[in-house]
């Protein structure tokens, strides 16, 4: 059957999800995947799975992406590049971007208010994997001139609550 593999992130390559293991990750060897599983701090999802576990994971979603009827995508170029820089099998497998989002094209109607403060959303989830480092980093500054808005961030957005002036 036609099927699509979408690599909204490094899974099935990366337990952590992200590549990031102190920075992000050029190698995963059978040695760096072990030390993932026992110190870093990222790797959160799949504890009980094991790096031998994962290895064979990885290995055969390897082997399966090279199918008939088989296309792959993903949301930019860096993470096509990233897996097929890691998993040299998959050097070869086509993959087709997608980019995450849409365009915004504001209608004729649309102006912010003159001295109007901007206002900002951030959509999904705030844990350490997905950047919440970067947003605490200017949290205070953006409070200065923007409302915050977190949504969909679960218990991580609560670390937020408060910060600028009641405004997130």
């Amino acid at each position: 059957l036609p099927t699509t593999v979408i690599a909204h992130d490094y899974t099935p390559f990366c337990a952590a999800l992200s590549i990031r293991f102190d920075g992000v990750c050029t190698e995963c060897t059978p040695d760096r995947l072990r030390a993932c599983f026992t110190g870093n701090t990222l790797n959160r999802f799949f504890r009980d799975a094991g790096a031998d576990y994962w290895d064979a994971v990885r290995t055969r979603w390897a082997g399966l992406v090279h199918r008939p009827n088989l296309r792959m995508v993903a949301p930019s170029a860096s993470v096509a590049r990233n897996l097929k820089g890691l998993l040299p099998a998959l050097a070869e497998v086509p993959i087709t971007l997608i980019a995450h989002g849409m365009d915004f094209v504001p209608g004729p109607d649309w102006s912010p208010q003159a001295g109007g403060r901007l206002r900002l959303m951030v959509l999904g989830s705030l844990a350490p994997q997905k950047g919440a480092h970067l947003l605490a980093a200017v949290m205070r500054e953006l409070a200065d001139f923007a409302d915050l808005f977190l949504v969909g961030c679960g218990e991580e957005g609560e670390d937020f609550e408060g910060v600028g002036e009641g405004r997130v």
